[in-house]
């Protein structure tokens, strides 16, 4: 995350992003340890984070003039 994240923020919202990764992290291990499964903090990551992204881009397909 960090990568993609400090070629596109400035400095004081890399870093701000960058602990928000690390919290979000943090969660995703919180929820594995209770359920003892992968497939929770997959779901959970999929659900909060690629399916609104997911979204964005088929409405800027869908909307785009070209």
């Amino acid at each position: 995350h960090w990568v993609i994240v400090q070629h596109f923020c400035p400095p004081l919202w890399a870093i701000v992003l960058a602990i928000a990764v690390m919290i979000g992290g943090l969660l995703f291990t919180l929820l594995y340890d209770k359920t003892g499964t992968l497939g929770t903090p997959v779901l959970v990551h999929g659900l909060g984070v690629d399916l609104p992204l997911l979204l964005i881009v088929l409405h800027l397909l869908r909307t785009s003039p070209y």
